[in-house]
């Protein structure tokens, strides 16, 4: 028979489905990305909020992943509007919306799955984002952190961990 569990995050402090967890790396922190739309990050040892990330994406209907880059500089989240929104790890505010449309126009599919990759040959660091209509995205940022930018030309050799 199956089993379905739910958890809140905090409860009492911020009482909010989970609908995807991140961490570090194994360092410090845990990111938690809620239904209620809103992002939150942990300190793993005494599970203290440290920061809430949101406005910039589109939640509420949906299960969307978010992730912390290897880097430490950003939290990576997906939209239902289908961008892709980098928060500054350290002050919350949005760092760069990237739009994951593909082809353009309005995309009807959630950006829903994020993965986050760290230094990878000539990139810095990767994420790889997926929408419900299958397609899948390679955003790779510049050597100084600050724009990310869609891999249009993705070296078939690659490999990712």
């Amino acid at each position: 028979m199956g089993r379905i569990s739910k958890d809140n995050a905090g409860s009492p402090i911020i009482g909010c489905d989970i609908t995807s967890i991140s961490d570090d790396d194994g360092k410090y922190c845990i990111a938690t990305s809620c239904l209620n739309g809103d992002i939150y990050l942990f300190e793993k040892n005494t599970g203290s909020l440290l920061k809430k990330y949101t406005g910039g994406h589109k939640a509420g209907n949906y299960g969307l992943d978010c992730c912390i880059m290897s880097n430490d500089l950003h939290v990576v989240s997906g939209s239902e509007d289908g961008c892709v929104v980098f928060y500054d790890l350290v002050s919350g505010k949005v760092a760069q919306k990237v739009d994951a449309k593909g082809g353009g126009g309005e995309n009807e599919h959630p950006t829903c799955s994020i993965a986050c990759y760290p230094k990878k040959g000539i990139w810095e660091s990767m994420v790889l984002s997926a929408s419900y209509d299958g397609q899948v995205l390679v955003w790779c940022d510049s050597t100084d952190h600050a724009q990310w930018s869609q891999v249009n030309n993705l070296d078939a050799s690659a490999t990712f961990y």
